[in-house]
């Protein structure tokens, strides 16, 4: 048998120089902040903004960008984003805005469609915001019809519901505004409440501003009331 000789050997390569010229380099860091310092940070600007005679779409759009690092769902995310819709509604709405959020509701009052009328003024204005301006009377109705049978169903599910979260949550998906630190008082006190009369939109809203303002009555505001007391009184309710 052959034996392989193992030879030693060597790889040809060429020479090679540090180049030890200095390399200008520039290092930047962002300051972490936490989550609660970001809250923080936006309410306090959120209220500095409330105070101001007049506020930019710039402003608008940073609280805006700043939201989203912040959980979305969490309480925090949910009390910044209530500063924020109040603080939209600083911005005057132009004439051509104007008309384009009445048309549809307009329209469906001149085409006499009974059902679109007798939802109430605030079941109006809820479908009328999310029907189109451009479309033709035809479509416009069949859509209208789509808004107010989902309007029936939210309402039917909030005069069934039974746990606080799910009111809060219907609260929220019919624009029914309620200041944050009230929203679980509230909740409480329509589960609590017979709300078999309410027809429309517009009962349930009353109601609920009736309830806050009892509330208001008894100083209980969005300013005083925290959480602490929030759970001593649920807590006292047994």
């Amino acid at each position: 048998m052959e034996e392989l000789m193992k030879m030693k050997g060597t790889v040809a390569a060429e020479d090679f120089e540090a180049d030890s010229t200095p390399v200008d380099v520039h290092v930047s860091a962002t300051p972490y902040i936490s989550t609660e310092q970001r809250y923080s940070n936006i309410i306090n600007e959120c209220n500095n903004m409330q105070k101001a005679s007049s506020i930019s779409k710039e402003d608008i759009g940073e609280i805006e960008r700043q939201l989203h690092f912040l959980p979305k769902g969490s309480e925090m995310y949910e009390v910044c984003l209530f500063h924020l819709r109040t603080l939209k509604k600083k911005f005057p709405k132009t004439p051509a805005q104007m008309e384009e959020q009445l048309q549809p509701e307009t329209k469906l009052v001149q085409l006499k469609h009974n059902r679109f009328i007798d939802a109430g003024r605030c079941g109006r204005k809820w479908v009328a915001e999310q029907l189109p301006g451009d479309t033709d009377d035809s479509n416009l109705v069949r859509l209208a019809e789509v808004k107010l049978d989902l309007l029936d169903e939210l309402l039917n599910d909030l005069k069934k519901a039974e746990k606080t979260e799910e009111i809060i949550e219907l609260y929220n998906q019919l624009d029914i505004h309620v200041p944050h630190n009230l929203k679980e008082m509230t909740a409480d006190r329509w589960r609590e409440d017979d709300t078999s009369s309410i027809r429309t939109l517009t009962h349930a809203v009353s109601r609920v501003e009736r309830y806050i303002e009892e509330m208001k009555e008894k100083g209980i505001t969005e300013e005083t009331m925290d959480k602490e007391l929030l759970d001593m009184i649920r807590v006292s309710k047994g």
